[in-house]
């Protein structure tokens, strides 16, 4: 059986970075996880979207964390401290989410094949529709596309340091 640092190590050499990986978003299903979706999909990835709040999913090794939702938020709450995952967790700039600890909690265990990555963006305009690349520092809303693009750009980034 392959397991996903495995996967990661082959797609470097072999082809895009995510074909044949699953990446499980934990959002609300509306137009930011669809372009999200699409985005990956591009990519060669599948992806779940899960949008109960079920909390983590143990099956989840590669994921993306929406904490401005209420599937995102509990599966950020509800992260396995032993799992070995990839996953990015998305907050919004002005957001009262207290998960500075969340992460600094798990990423203390980056040894065990664990990677968290924290992405503070813009509010979703879910019906803005822009495509360029976005500076999140300098800008009020993102569009899901350009939201979509940053967070797969950070999961590239996750992928290299695996």
């Amino acid at each position: 059986m392959c397991t996903i640092e495995t996967q990661k190590r082959q797609l470097h050499t072999d082809g895009d970075f995510m074909e044949y990986l699953t990446v499980t978003i934990f959002g609300d299903g509306k137009n930011a996880d669809q372009a999200l979706a699409r985005e990956l999909s591009r990519h060669g990835a599948r992806t779940h979207i899960v949008t109960s709040l079920t909390g983590w999913l143990p099956s989840a090794q590669l994921a993306v964390v929406r904490s401005d939702t209420p599937a995102g938020r509990a599966a950020a709450e509800s992260i396995d401290a032993s799992a070995a995952i990839d996953a990015v967790i998305t907050c919004e700039f002005d957001a009262d989410v207290p998960l500075r600890p969340t992460v600094d909690g798990l990423t203390a265990s980056r040894g065990r094949g664990r990677h968290i990555s924290l992405v503070r963006h813009p509010h979703i305009d879910q019906d803005l529709v822009d495509e360029s690349p976005a500076d999140l520092d300098s800008i009020d809303e993102i569009s899901a596309e350009q939201f979509a693009h940053v967070v797969v750009a950070e999961l590239q980034t996750l992928a290299d340091i695996a």
